[in-house]
């Protein structure tokens, strides 16, 4: 038997759930179908990132275990409109697939739009008042992990890094001549040590195309570099010993990027 849920005001109802542990779904209420669409991971409060989603046929929702509920409330386009308003304006925007609302849940609320775009269709959050900068690719990569390996404990992983290459003890004549004429080229890896400290470089392709290479280094910091034309800027900078060494770090980015073109 199929419940049909109302809120106190008569708004129309969104529901997001998980029909299992690796699918989100998000359903908008409009008559007595829902619209849905679905993704591998939950829709964000942070307006910097886009989630992909696919759409689904309307459909009319059975009763959903309690468990399988992420978030759920009302829904609207603008404030002040009622039911029927809300409704006709979904329908159009779903049709047009552009189209944005605003969502009043537990988690999930403010401002959303789903709109159209070359990667495919994404949903993303207003930057409003409910907007708030989250720490998505570190709660991505780590919810991957543990849907992909049981029982995953991050503190049991140790990493090593490379040890510092150190001349041989010579004079300093000698030492002058290692360095100036049996020297090679620096090689360009993903691994690079500036001063006392080794940084880690590793390039991702966001849900909206972006090109980013998060820098990581032994002392858990952490610098996001968003590629723009073939320069490398940071997209969220951060105080630190990371951020003082942002533009060499972004130039190294730049160097390593291109390598990998070259080898792909």
């Amino acid at each position: 038997m199929q419940r049909v849920m109302k809120s106190s005001d008569d708004q129309p109802v969104f529901i997001m759930y998980r029909p299992d542990p690796k699918v989100f779904h998000i359903c908008l209420e409009v008559g007595s179908t829902y619209y849905c669409w679905w993704s591998n991971y939950p829709p964000t409060q942070d307006n910097r990132f886009a989630r992909r989603i696919t759409r689904l046929k309307a459909t009319s929702l059975l009763d959903i275990p309690q468990k399988q509920v992420y978030d759920k409330g009302t829904s609207t386009v603008n404030k002040g409109d009622d039911r029927a308003a809300t409704e006709k304006k979904i329908k159009a925007g779903v049709k047009q697939k552009y189209f944005s609302f605003i969502l009043n849940g537990k988690i999930l609320k403010g401002r959303f739009i789903i709109k159209q775009t070359p990667g495919g269709t994404m949903l993303q959050k207003f930057k409003d008042k409910f907007a708030v900068e989250e720490d998505i690719l570190n709660q991505d990569l780590s919810r991957t992990v543990d849907l992909m390996i049981p029982d995953y404990d991050p503190d049991a992983i140790k990493l090593n890094y490379p040890k510092s290459r150190k001349a041989p003890g010579k004079s300093e004549r000698e030492k002058s001549f290692w360095e100036t004429e049996e020297e090679p080229a620096e090689e360009i890896t993903a691994d690079k040590k500036i001063g006392n400290t080794e940084y880690h470089f590793a390039f991702y392709t966001s849900d909206d195309g972006s090109e980013l290479c998060v820098v990581s280094n032994t002392r858990n910091e952490v610098l996001v570099l968003e590629k723009d034309g073939k320069n490398w800027q940071p997209l969220n900078p951060i105080k630190g010993a990371v951020l003082r060494k942002e533009k060499e770090l972004a130039e190294h980015a730049k160097a390593l990027y291109q390598l990998r073109d070259k080898r792909w």
